[in-house]
């Protein structure tokens, strides 16, 4: 998220802000006023949170397929082995914006 008086990201700027409880980001701008900024994660912060849970959910799928015995259709089985070996930067759009839901509530988790 970037700071709205500086354009700086929020962890490397010198503005002070606080979270209010409407999910709302408030700094100080450079003139003194208070300026509220969207919640919303850049989609930067959001490939990247992405990325890291689709390398947990394929951990957790290495896991279970290896130690356990797992009962599901021939297809499905196929589809999360193919999932699980794959990085993310090469998952379809589609399978992208499934760890991307899940980046979200990681942003969004209070």
């Amino acid at each position: 998220m970037q700071c709205p008086a500086c354009d700086n990201e929020f962890k490397k700027c010198i503005h002070p802000f606080r979270k209010c409880h409407y999910k709302q980001i408030y700094t100080n701008c450079l003139y003194g006023a208070d300026v509220c900024a969207s919640d919303e994660p850049s989609n930067k912060e959001v490939e990247r949170i992405a990325a890291v849970q689709h390398e947990i959910w394929s951990h957790w799928m290495r896991f279970l397929f290896g130690e356990c015995v797992v009962i599901a259709p021939a297809e499905l089985e196929r589809r999360w082995r193919r999932q699980m070996n794959t990085p993310y930067a090469e998952l379809t759009e589609e399978e992208k914006e499934s760890d991307r839901e899940q980046a979200r509530k990681v942003i969004n988790a209070d």
